[in-house]
């Protein structure tokens, strides 16, 4: 993909969102990053985004404060504490602030502590990693919004309504939607799909207003459609194994088949710790109107973490936990998406902090040079071409 410096689509990289920020969360948390709330953002809304302009937005995934310091229960030397993803959170704002993207989404696990801990120790490193991550987010350009989708570290690998509520505390709503220049974007609470065990009607509230969300006329007329996601429904193929990484089979072609059904763009996802993703070919044939929108492929984009990232493991599977190898953290390997909405397609690239660094401000407007493509490997090659 090509541009030039008058590209709309990369200039807004370089001006203030048209809609303005939502209120950080109250309750005494302090400021943070922006809160939904009514299942909505604040200035995010259809009537205050209605018109369709090309932008670009940045992806974060799995700052995950705290994750570094978890491999030493497993015999990796790595420091205590969460100051190594903090600074790399910090860079990352200092990023955000200087390229101004139309919006910041964080694709879940924004700290590592898990919610509702039994033990005090835990209940404190939640508490200190939950206020670092906000102060971190403070300091983001209030034209730009940032907001979180839930990951199962933020509401639990079996969530309930108790640590969905102490999500609800700190981050706000944990699935919404809210619309940018004309496209229309959904956060899902993925967890649910993961492990509904103790959240069964949750689950089936969620599903039930997702679906409303995609059926609504409104919908029906947005430039595109992108789902958020903390867990992938796949990493690399639709017909992969279930794994610890990915949905279950069946839970990933019923959701994939929603959003085949009306026209899902593509599904923007963390959890994994690296880069990958691929397409997902709708398996049966609608009839009437959702024919046509159906007949689409659906991206997944798995985005690498904004904290550490996963060191793969030789002969490990990579679906799976034994897949991994302790974890690297840095500018050279930390990073962020920078994807581009323009009116036919959607494009994206892996950038690491390094990478990131080396635009300069006053070629904003020439990202399309870093020949964005879809489905990228960690260095930013293309492996998988769309499907015709």
């Amino acid at each position: 993909m090509r541009g030039s410096a008058t590209d709309p689509a990369m200039m807004a990289m370089d001006g203030a969102s048209s809609g303005a920020s939502s209120p950080a969360l109250g309750g005494g948390a302090g400021p943070g990053p922006t809160a939904a709330a009514g299942r909505a953002v604040a200035g995010l809304s259809l009537e205050e985004q209605r018109a369709w302009e090309p932008f670009a937005f940045m992806q974060l995934a799995d700052t995950q404060l705290g994750f570094q310091e978890s491999w030493r229960a497993y015999g990796y030397d790595e420091p205590e504490g969460f100051a190594d993803e903090v600074e790399m959170l910090d860079q990352i704002v200092d990023e955000i602030n200087r390229l101004k993207p139309a919006f910041c989404v964080v694709c879940g696990d924004m700290v590592n502590a898990m919610p509702q801990a039994s033990s005090a120790e835990d209940r404190e490193k939640r508490q200190a990693q939950t206020q670092a991550f906000r102060a971190a987010c403070a300091r983001v350009d209030p034209a730009v919004p940032l907001v979180c989708v839930c990951g199962n570290h933020d509401v639990g690998d079996r969530p309930n309504a108790a640590t969905i509520s102490e999500y609800n505390r700190d981050f706000g709503d944990d699935y919404f939607s809210f619309w940018v220049r004309g496209v229309k974007c959904i956060c899902v609470n993925s967890q649910l799909w993961k492990d509904d065990s103790e959240a069964a009607a949750l689950r089936a509230e969620h599903d039930r207003w997702l679906r409303a969300e995609l059926a609504s006329p409104e919908t029906a007329k947005a430039q595109h459609i992108l789902v958020f996601s903390h867990i992938p429904p796949m990493i690399f193929a639709q017909d992969e194994a279930d794994g610890y990484f990915n949905l279950d089979r069946r839970t990933r072609d019923e959701v994939m088949g929603l959003f085949c059904e009306f026209g899902v763009r593509a599904v923007f996802c963390g959890h994994y710790h690296r880069n990958a993703g691929g397409w997902y070919t709708p398996q049966w044939k609608w009839s009437g109107e959702a024919a046509q929108a159906a007949s689409k492929t659906v991206e997944v984009v798995v985005t690498g973490a904004a904290g550490a990232n996963i060191v793969d493991k030789a002969g490990g599977e990579p679906l799976e936990i034994s897949g991994m190898n302790g974890c690297k953290i840095g500018p050279d390997v930390s990073g962020v998406r920078l994807v581009r909405v323009a009116d036919k397609d959607v494009s994206h690239r892996w950038c690491t902090l390094n990478a990131l660094r080396g635009l300069r401000k006053e070629l904003r407007a020439e990202l399309p040079t870093y020949a964005f493509m879809n489905t990228v490997s960690a260095d930013g090659v293309a492996k998988t071409p769309r499907p015709a």
